[in-house]
């Protein structure tokens, strides 16, 4: 599942992306989120309010029992982001994404529907 952001005063312009891959019925009842935003709106809590208003719908629609995000380690705003919601760390990727001319570490997060924090 893939959605863009749009905001209203700039409708033809993509804000950012919100992605759910990995959909697994029961037994596992999860998914992943993959998310994005532009950096010139980053920060201003745009991301907050549509991955919030997403997970509760994904809960709700598809009753999933976990979902997973994956942030590259040290970006705080990321981090940040997940945990106001509920996400807790699971686990490092050592090396797991090549950026900027390095290797990078990536953080696991999980987030259990009874820890979900709705805004």
């Amino acid at each position: 599942l893939n959605f863009g952001l749009f905001l209203p005063d700039k409708p033809d312009w993509l804000a950012g992306t919100l992605e759910f891959k990995n959909i697994a019925p029961l037994p596992y009842s999860s998914c992943e989120a993959g998310f994005s935003i532009d950096h010139l709106l980053s920060g201003r809590g745009l991301m907050l309010e549509a991955l919030s208003a997403m997970l509760s719908w994904l809960f709700a629609r598809y009753g999933f029992q976990r979902i997973t995000a994956r942030h590259v380690a040290g970006h705080d705003r990321s981090q940040h982001l997940l945990e106001i919601l509920g996400f807790k760390a699971e686990g490092i990727e050592r090396q797991a994404i090549w950026l900027n001319e390095q290797w990078h570490d990536v953080v696991i997060n999980g987030l259990l529907r009874s820890e979900f924090i709705n805004l």
